[in-house]
C-alpha cells in the first residue's frame, strides 16, 4: 500500500517519472540492469525513438457502439492486444518480482511471459496469477538443460512457449560488468558481498534475492 500511496503523488505522472524515481530508490547496479541496453546502446536508442514515432489517428463525430478491445491469442481471450513481455530478473526490481508481474497482468485481463532467467521458481510465477502465463525460453546450458525447463514449465502449466532466437550471443551491456553485475547474479555469496549497496530502501529483499534468487536453476 506504501508503494501504491506513493504513485499517487502528484511528483509521478508519467513513465519517465517512474523511471527517475526508480533511478533514485534502487541500487545502481540494479537501476543500470534495467535500463541500460548493449555496447554503446543505440539500437537501445533507436527503439525508444521508433515508439516516440506511434502516434494516434485522430478521428472525431465517428459513432463507435461498442468499443471493445479484447482480442484472442493461442487460446487465450486478452482484455487488450498487449501482453507483458519477459524482463529477466525482475526480483532484482522488487522483492515480488515475476510473481508480482504475473499477478498484476491477470488482474488487468492480459497475460505475462516469464522470462527463462526469472528470480523466482516458474512454479511460484505460475501459482501466483489466474490469468494466462507462457514461458520464454533461452538456449542456456545445451539442450539437456533447455529440455528439463521445458518439462517443468509443462507440469508447471505453462500452456505456450516462446523462443527467444535473436541472442545466440550474450551482447556487450557496457554498464553491467563496471557494477559487477556478474558476480551479484553468480552463486558466490563472498563475490557478491562487495557489490552489494551500502544502503538500500529494501535491504531485506536485496539479501533475500542474493541468497536464494540469482542463480538462474531457480528459476
Amino acid at each position: 500500500m506504501v508503494a501504491n500511496r506513493a504513485l499517487r503523488s502528484s511528483q509521478v505522472v508519467n513513465i519517465e517519472d517512474l523511471r527517475r524515481l526508480a533511478e533514485r530508490r534502487l541500487p545502481k547496479s540494479v537501476f543500470d540492469y534495467l535500463d541500460g541496453g548493449a555496447e554503446a546502446e543505440l539500437t537501445l536508442a533507436e527503439n525508444c525513438r521508433a515508439f516516440r514515432d506511434v502516434t494516434f489517428r485522430l478521428r472525431g463525430a465517428v459513432a463507435i457502439a461498442d468499443c471493445n478491445l479484447k482480442t484472442r491469442v493461442l487460446g487465450h481471450e486478452l482484455s487488450f492486444p498487449a501482453m507483458l513481455a519477459p524482463v529477466g530478473y525482475s526480483r532484482l526490481m522488487h522483492p515480488g518480482g515475476e510473481m508480482a508481474v504475473a499477478r498484476a497482468a491477470a488482474t488487468a485481463g492480459t497475460g505475462y511471459i516469464l522470462s527463462t532467467i526469472s528470480g523466482h521458481k516458474l512454479e511460484h510465477v505460475k501459482a501466483a496469477s489466474q490469468g494466462p502465463v507462457w514461458y520464454q525460453l533461452y538456449s542456456l546450458g545445451g539442450r539437456e538443460a533447455a529440455e528439463g525447463a521445458l518439462d517443468r514449465a509443462r507440469r508447471a502449466g505453462f500452456s505456450v512457449l516462446v523462443i527467444t532466437v535473436d541472442t545466440p550471443v550474450a551482447g556487450m551491456r557496457e554498464r553491467d560488468p563496471r557494477n559487477g553485475m556478474k558476480e551479484l547474479l553468480g552463486t558466490s555469496l563472498f563475490a557478491k558481498s562487495p557489490m552489494s549497496p551500502t544502503s538500500s530502501p529494501i535491504p531485506a529483499s536485496w539479501h533475500r534475492f542474493c541468497a536464494t534468487g540469482a542463480c538462474p536453476t531457480e528459476s
